[in-house]
């Protein structure tokens, strides 16, 4: 998924709604299941959206939805996380960046 985009450019898009809801969701999953530590929760719920972006073509995800998406990768992954980035068009090493962080309504 994070090739396709990168190789289409990078495309900023327009995330729909629906997209944004739940890239919001997966922050706040994926930033309690960190302070629990509950790993596999946050793999989990990385799963579930990776799968629901991977159906998105590059132009609806947009640029701020990949690159959320990568941040929450990166303490699992880092050294995979700094690569992706770097694909990104990034020529700084993402943890000059900080975390996402979800909007609770």
């Amino acid at each position: 998924m994070m090739r396709r985009y990168a190789e289409s450019g990078c495309p900023t898009g327009s995330p729909s709604e629906e997209t944004q809801k739940r890239g919001h969701k997966t922050i706040q999953l994926v930033t309690e299941s960190h302070r629990a530590p509950a790993f596999n929760t946050a793999i989990a719920a990385m799963m579930d959206h990776l799968n629901y972006l991977s159906k998105l073509k590059p132009n609806e995800m947009g640029k701020f939805t990949a690159e959320t998406f990568v941040l929450l990768l990166a303490p699992m992954a880092p050294h995979v996380t700094e690569e992706i980035w770097r694909a990104l068009g990034h020529d700084s090493s993402f943890i000059w960046n900080p975390g996402p962080s979800s909007i609770q309504n």
